[in-house]
C-alpha cells in the first residue's frame, strides 16, 4: 500500500517542541505527546459531541453515512444507498436507511424495512462508542498500553503503541515520530488483523482530525465534522412504535 500523503495545517510542524529520542520515550509519554498532537486533553475533554457525515467508496454500491457521538460514550450511525436501476443482469435495488445506535447500556438497530431489533454484544464493540478513543484516560478505561519503540511501517518510521482493551481486544497503533499524529492502526493481530491508513488530516475548531481512512479497498471520506451539536437522549434509542 502506498505511503499516506498526510495534509498537516499550516504552522503545525513548526510548533512541536523538541522531543526526547523515541528510544528513551516511555509510554505515558508517548500517550501524552499523542494526545498534545490531537489538541491536548483538556481540549479533547471539552468536546461533547460530534457529528461525521461522509461517504463510502469501494463497495458495489455507494453509501452515505451520518454519525452522531456524544458523552458518556453514545453513538448513532445511519448508513444509506441508493437506488440501484437494473443493469448488467443485475436486479433494481430499492434505496435503502440503516441505522444502529447505542445510548451508553444498549444498543438496536433498524432499517427502512425492519423493525428495532436488540444490538448483541459482538455488535456493539464493532460500532466502536468509546467517545475519545482508547487512549485518553486508557487505565481509568481498564486498557492496558505498550510502548514497542521505534519501528518501520509502511516503509516509513513509526512509533508503536500496542493497545488491550479492556475485554482483549488488541489494536496496534503506528505514530509519525514527528507530528505523533496516527497514520496507521492494525485492529486485531496476525492473519486476522484489519489494517485501517487514516490520511488527510483537517483541523477541525484547532483539533487535527483524518477526513479520509482506507480499509483495503474500501475508502471512508469524510465531508464534514462539527463538534458540539445539540443532542437529546432520544438521538440514541430506537423509534417509537
Amino acid at each position: 500500500m502506498r505511503l499516506p500523503a498526510l495534509l498537516f495545517v499550516s504552522g503545525f510542524l513548526a510548533a512541536q517542541a523538541p522531543t526526547p529520542p523515541e528510544t528513551a520515550l516511555t509510554v505515558d509519554q508517548v500517550v501524552a505527546k499523542v494526545l498534545d498532537a490531537r489538541g491536548g486533553i483538556a481540549r479533547l475533554h471539552a468536546v461533547q459531541s460530534r457529528r461525521i457525515t461522509g461517504h463510502i467508496e469501494g463497495l458495489p454500491s455507494p453509501i452515505t453515512f451520518d454519525q452522531l457521538n456524544a458523552r458518556p460514550d453514545r453513538i448513532r450511525l445511519t448508513l444509506r444507498t441508493e437506488a440501484q436501476a437494473a443493469a448488467g443482469g443485475q436486479s433494481a435495488q430499492p434505496a435503502s436507511t440503516q441505522v444502529k445506535t447505542f445510548d451508553g447500556k444498549a444498543g438496536w438497530a433498524w432499517s427502512n424495512s425492519e423493525v428495532p431489533r436488540t444490538l448483541a454484544p459482538e455488535e456493539i464493540q464493532v460500532l466502536d462508542a468509546d467517545f475519545d478513543g482508547p487512549l485518553v484516560d486508557f487505565a481509568a478505561k481498564g486498557n492496558q498500553v505498550a510502548y514497542l519503540g521505534l519501528q518501520t511501517f509502511q516503509n516509513q518510521k513509526a512509533l508503536v503503541l500496542k493497545v488491550t482493551l479492556k475485554d482483549k481486544r488488541i489494536q496496534t497503533m503506528y505514530f509519525d515520530p514527528k507530528t505523533f499524529l496516527k497514520f496507521s492502526q492494525v485492529n486485531g493481530e496476525g492473519k486476522a488483523g484489519v489494517e485501517l491508513d487514516f490520511w488527510d488530516y483537517n483541523e477541525v475548531d484547532s483539533l487535527p482530525m483524518a477526513y479520509t481512512v482506507i480499509i483495503g479497498p474500501v475508502s471512508v471520506r469524510v465531508d464534514k465534522i462539527t463538534l458540539n451539536v445539540p443532542v437529546t437522549d432520544a438521538d440514541f434509542l430506537p423509534p417509537k412504535k
